[in-house]
């Protein structure tokens, strides 16, 4: 068993997407972070994309299957 301990960061910087790899990275990062409406959201599977929902109503993309590699490969394809 393990406890997630989240450890929010202010992001004083706009970037052109954000990848989440977790619903807890997004727990975290909205917690201190807003982001434009029309910066795209890539999420790593269906419960990330379902709680990055809760926070923003911000274009969300998700991998087609769980895993870094086919995340990466939707972000790279997403902005070719």
């Amino acid at each position: 068993m393990y406890k997630t301990i989240l450890i929010p960061q202010y992001i004083d910087k706009d970037y052109n997407g954000i990848m989440f790899f977790s619903p807890s990275a997004a727990h975290s990062y909205f917690s201190e972070n807003t982001i434009p409406v029309d910066v795209p959201l890539f999420s790593i599977g269906n419960t990330t994309t379902a709680t990055i929902k809760t926070y923003s109503t911000n274009p969300i993309l998700t991998s087609e299957w769980p895993g870094q590699e086919s995340l990466l490969n939707l972000v790279i394809n997403y902005f070719a």
